[in-house]
């Protein structure tokens, strides 16, 4: 595995890790700031619509269980 993609998966398992724990009150992200962001500077394709669409899938097929 090249070491792009490592640092990918690493971030990726950070992210999921760290909305766990907000979502599960571990963390309390309710005083943090954040700084606004140039519209320009940001990647057209991040995948976080896909996932979104995947996780809906998803829990359309734990209803039929």
């Amino acid at each position: 595995m090249s070491c792009a993609k490592h640092e990918i998966e690493l971030i990726n398992e950070y992210r999921t890790r760290l909305i766990a724990d907000i979502v599960t009150g571990k963390i309390d992200a309710r005083d943090i700031e954040v700084e606004d962001i140039d519209d320009g500077a940001i990647i057209e394709d991040n995948g976080i619509e896909d996932d979104d669409k995947a996780f809906a899938e998803g829990a359309e097929g734990d209803d039929d269980a």
